[in-house]
């Protein structure tokens, strides 16, 4: 069975930083050119809740094409989250507006469950 890693970040005061790292603000790329390149490493899938995909594939999906200023590492992390399986976890069916990605309807725990482990398989 293939693992799953939790990766969440939260921030109240607009700095996210790991342990080793000085805080950084949101906006700092410095997180992906120290912490997200060792999320991706050997990871191939993306889950994400619906609300927050809107967030973070509204920007990443087109972010290297988009914002020359990127840092080599958002790069990076641009082009993993593009390339990567991406699966969206919903309460309704719909069409999603990314090309590519899949959608999972879960309507409760046991839903989550059931999706959660059968990507794992």
């Amino acid at each position: 069975m293939r693992q799953l890693n939790l990766f969440m970040h939260m921030s109240l005061d607009g700095y996210v930083a790991s342990s080793d790292t000085l805080p950084m603000s949101a906006g700092d790329d410095g997180i992906f050119e120290k912490v997200v390149p060792e999320l991706m490493d050997g990871a191939d899938t993306l889950l994400l809740g619906r609300v927050v995909a809107d967030q973070l594939l509204g920007y990443w999906m087109t972010a290297e094409a988009n914002d020359p200023d990127l840092s080599a590492g958002a790069v990076a992390h641009a082009r993993w989250v593009t390339g990567a399986r991406r699966v969206v976890f919903s309460r309704d069916e719909e069409q999603l507006p990314w090309a590519d990605t899949e959608l999972a309807v879960v309507r409760n725990d046991g839903d989550m469950v059931r999706s959660v482990s059968a990507l794992k398989q």
